[in-house]
């Protein structure tokens, strides 16, 4: 029996919340408003800790390598992410959308005699206990009617097409441009994590205890060129605007 494919949702493995140095953690947390209560302190740094951890797995290839032999298995692990350059990415989005699309054009054509013998096929066996053809125990437990699962299916095409468009619309062009992205989705997370403990999100602007916190967070991560005040604005101003 084939091994059946699971589909990513997030990076596998443990989250560490305990990532970040008590020494680093110390750097860090001299940088947060005053206004912010140790206890406040301590679930910020340790979801900025988790958050950290999560995204390193992805964005190996714009942070400085490091010596010894998980470093060097890393770094291959990096090389092969590198490989996916934006049109890569972009193209793959893009083919997913299209066949999405050419899917829900052949349930939209699928009427007639040929809807109705197949629909009598699969009433039998979606029912049948003989049949060598086995559907999920969860399809057999609610025994939908062909006509109801195209319909639920036609919807979830619809969803995933306009999600591959809204992506595309979201993807940039140039040469560091999948630095820029993963970049602000660090800073973005971060900056979620600060908004769910004091209920705003972080300040934005040049000479802000933000722009200095993602700094020396970038220098602890090792962000290869460091991290500006720019890109910080930038992802800021995008969550602002969601």
């Amino acid at each position: 029996m084939n091994k059946k494919k699971e589909f990513d949702q997030t990076i596998g493995g443990l989250v560490n919340s305990a990532y970040l140095s008590n020494d680093e953690r110390e750097v860090l947390v001299k940088i947060l408003p005053k206004r912010m209560t140790k206890q406040q302190q301590d679930r910020f740094l340790m979801s900025v800790s988790e958050t950290v951890d999560v995204w390193k797995k992805t964005a190996g290839f714009i942070i400085e390598k490091e010596e010894g032999e998980e470093a060097a298995k890393q770094i291959k692990k990096d090389e092969l992410w590198e490989e996916k350059t934006t049109k890569q990415v972009n193209k793959e989005i893009q083919d997913v959308g299209t066949s999405a699309r050419q899917l829900q054009a052949s349930l939209n054509a699928f009427r007639g005699e040929s809807s109705k013998i197949m629909a009598g096929h699969f009433n039998y066996l979606i029912r049948s206990k003989k049949s060598s053809i086995t559907f999920p125990g969860v399809l057999r437990a609610k025994e939908p009617k062909l006509g109801e699962l195209l319909e639920s299916q036609m919807v979830i095409l619809d969803a995933l097409i306009k999600t591959a468009d809204y992506v595309q619309s979201k993807i940039e062009t140039g040469n560091d441009s999948l630095r820029n992205q993963k970049i602000r989705s660090l800073i973005t997370n971060v900056a979620r994590s600060y908004k769910s403990i004091v209920g705003k999100l972080p300040p934005k602007s040049n000479n802000t205890w933000f722009v200095e916190f993602m700094k020396k967070l970038g220098e602890i991560v090792k962000i290869k060129g460091g991290l500006g005040s720019d890109v910080v604005k930038t992802a800021i101003t995008e969550l602002d605007s969601i």
